[in-house]
């Protein structure tokens, strides 16, 4: 077996396995068509499971703890009301992000 037959092997390959994820969403998207009584799109219901999934929850919370602490350390640099405000509000909600951080853990481990 030649390299060019081999590689026409490998974008049959990729081909089909495109056209199969091609074809379940384009089913996905059907079905959600024929499904006129709910309000709701596909795309609709894959954002809300995005935002409602633990994994994602905790990733945001870890997200908002990292920004509200780069933003605390950041400020402390700075003088005036404006970052001493800022400072304040940024360890507050690293508090805050902690503890919804914290709550995201099962306590039986």
């Amino acid at each position: 077996m030649n390299t060019t037959t081999k590689s026409s092997v490998g974008a049959k390959t990729l081909k089909s396995e495109n056209t199969t994820k091609i074809a379940t969403k384009s089913a996905k998207v059907s079905e959600a068509k024929k499904d006129k009584g709910s309000s709701l799109s596909l795309k609709t219901l894959q954002v809300a499971e995005l935002f409602t999934s633990i994994e994602s929850k905790r990733e945001f919370a870890k997200l908002g703890m990292s920004a509200s602490l780069l933003t605390c350390v950041g400020s402390a640099f700075f003088k005036g009301n404006f970052a001493r405000n800022l400072h304040i509000a940024s360890g507050v909600a690293l508090v805050g992000f902690s503890i919804w951080h914290h709550s995201l853990y099962d306590k039986n481990k």
